[in-house]
């Protein structure tokens, strides 16, 4: 965090601590969700940008992203909030599609998107899938295939636990993930027969 920040943030403590109830909020953790969400939503709301302008201007594209990346650790979440931003837009990419299909399309594009990416994302994606099959409701058959894919690939630690990566490896692996949205975007419109915007 900055200096203002944390400045902003003493101010905020001492101006609590003259309430009743004085700094319980503080001492519980509750002042620091605001700075949390707002981390969060910052996160998602440049990665959002970044892909919509990932096709047609990829410089800016990445401009948004590197903003997203200089976004301060969150001490209240203990992650970092781009990692957590992007593997939760990779999430709902893949949800939305399980929630609003009524056949398997989503999943043979996700399976060949997997098989066709490389570099760290890709553990990304097989994490995404492995959290799927375990937390919804999935038909049998749908259950297995995702088992098969991911078989080769060794688990890995939720992204938004990776604090070890530098700000190179940080950006390749979210610009990784944000490709994956797009390739699975175009493989769903491939497999419908229509071409993306």
């Amino acid at each position: 965090m900055d200096e203002q920040m944390m400045d902003q943030l003493d101010a905020y403590f001492r101006e609590r601590a003259n309430r009743a109830f004085g700094d319980i909020d503080a001492v519980s953790g509750r002042t620091l969700q605001r700075f949390s969400f707002g981390l969060m939503t910052a996160a998602q709301n440049l990665l959002s940008k970044a892909l919509r302008h990932w096709r047609t201007d990829r410089p800016r594209a990445m401009r948004l992203v590197d903003r997203a990346i200089a976004l301060p650790f969150d001490d209240h979440e203990q992650h970092v909030p781009v990692l957590a931003a992007a593997g939760m837009i990779l999430f709902d990419y893949l949800i939305d599609e399980v929630e609003a299909g009524d056949d398997d399309t989503w999943l043979e594009a996700a399976v060949a998107v997997l098989e066709e990416t490389e570099g760290p994302a890709r553990f990304v994606l097989a994490e995404t899938l492995r959290d799927i099959e375990n937390d919804w409701e999935l038909p049998a058959g749908h259950a297995r295939i995702i088992r098969a894919a991911v078989a080769p690939i060794p688990p890995q630690p939720p992204l938004r636990d990776r604090w070890d990566l530098s700000p190179e490896e940080t950006r390749e692996l979210v610009a990784g993930v944000l490709e994956i949205c797009i390739a699975f975007e175009d493989a769903l419109w491939e497999l419908m027969g229509t071409e993306a915007d």
